[in-house]
């Protein structure tokens, strides 16, 4: 699954507009506390508020 979906996370914070903050990539790691997008820092599963996914 990691390597074949496009995800955008949206994230439990805000940002200067008081809009949550979302990125987007493919999954490179995942484990049962934490994940990692391709070209960005480790997140912990917790600060996920939601996820939208495409298969490529």
């Amino acid at each position: 699954m990691k390597n074949n979906y496009e995800v955008t996370i949206q994230l439990n914070e805000l940002d200067s507009e008081l809009k949550p903050i979302e990125v987007s990539g493919q999954i490179e790691f995942l484990n049962d506390d934490e994940f990692r997008l391709a070209q960005k820092n480790e997140m912990l599963l917790e600060n996920i508020r939601n996820v939208t996914f495409s298969i490529e």
